[in-house]
């Protein structure tokens, strides 16, 4: 399995450095970061993920792109490429998300496996309030 993930400046970075602190450093070896900056256009980003995709055999559904922002220019880039490639697009990355996911084998990655993965993301979103 493969994660890319694309996101507005160094954030995809900083979610690998945070997810290395806790599953170690072979985690440079499934994850592959975009970072998107003002002077980066959308044709730039969705030919940097096209790469990414086309680098690996994706026929088994083993790519996960990951993106920070629903309606950003890294999600829509990556929704532009949907229809000539197979792979699971979640918008939202949190640290929990990104976790769940390095833990799944890559046999285990299917669109129920994904939609527990959000589950377990949008659980780890506490409010908590004294007052």
């Amino acid at each position: 399995m493969k994660v890319i993930i694309v996101t507005h400046g160094p954030l995809a970075r900083a979610f690998v450095e945070s997810a290395k602190l806790i599953l170690g450093d072979t985690v440079d070896s499934y994850v592959d970061i975009i970072d998107f900056y003002p002077y980066d256009s959308m044709e730039t980003i969705k030919e940097k993920i096209r790469f990414q995709i086309e680098l690996l055999d994706n026929r088994e559904n083993n790519v996960v792109v990951l993106t920070d922002l629903k309606g950003g220019t890294p999600f829509n880039a990556a929704v532009s490429l949907l229809q000539d490639y197979k792979f699971y697009l979640i918008a939202g990355i949190n640290l929990p998300m990104l976790l769940e996911i390095l833990l799944t084998s890559s046999e285990e990655l299917d669109s129920k496996i994904i939609q527990k993965i959000v589950e377990i993301a949008r659980e780890n979103i506490t409010v908590m309030y004294l007052g």
